[in-house]
């Protein structure tokens, strides 16, 4: 990260035909497109925030064919430099727009079965089908997916969501879930769920 932007990789393969991108706006722009469909990208998980800032901007219309996103080992409990809870959905939409990405969180370290565990865990809410919860998330009723890897709330996802009135979405979390379209068969082993409900 440099300044609140992904970096970049001097390290990582040369980009085949890269200097297209230098010929004129218009051969740029559409050089982008092509090189971003066959991209095979992999990124840390501190790191998600600050790609979709600069690479997946809204209405840029662009997505890369591969997007891994890589869990590192932190320890739990205790504050650190990553201790802030890291929003999800935006990956979440990338993957429902784009279907053919292939998204997936991963570990380099997967000697760990907890980051193992975590990573089954993240990618089957990344690939969850049930239609109420797809229709929850293209309504814009889902308005935030908040993972909490650190700190004293580590090990929860706090899903926001808004609802018109009271009696649409209940207060209690079982129904709440179930009015998202998050319940049965949504088995999780290391994360628990906790909806927060804000009416407006």
């Amino acid at each position: 990260m440099d300044g609140g932007r992904v970096a970049e990789d001097r390290e990582a393969l040369p980009i085949p035909s890269a200097a297209l991108t230098q010929v004129c706006r218009q051969i740029r722009e559409e050089y982008i497109k092509i090189q971003r469909r066959n991209a095979d990208i992999e990124i840390d998980w501190h790191d998600l925030p600050a790609y979709f800032t600069t690479f997946q901007a809204p209405n840029h219309g662009i997505a890369p064919y591969q997007l891994l996103v890589n869990l590192p080992h932190v320890f739990y409990g205790r504050p650190g430099n990553h201790a802030e809870p890291i929003d999800i959905l935006p990956l979440i939409m990338l993957r429902l727009e784009y279907p053919h990405v292939k998204c997936a969180f991963t570990s380099p370290r997967p000697a760990f079965s907890y980051l193992t565990t975590e990573c089954y865990d993240l990618n089957l809410i990344l690939c969850y089908k049930n239609r109420r919860w797809l229709d929850s998330l293209r309504n814009g009723i889902v308005k935030s997916i908040e993972v909490h890897r650190q700190g004293p709330t580590f090990g929860n996802i706090y899903i926001w969501a808004t609802s018109a009135n009271k009696q649409e979405v209940s207060g209690r979390q079982r129904d709440t879930l179930e009015e998202l379209g998050l319940s049965e068969p949504l088995r999780l082993g290391f994360y628990h769920i906790k909806p927060i409900v804000q009416w407006y």
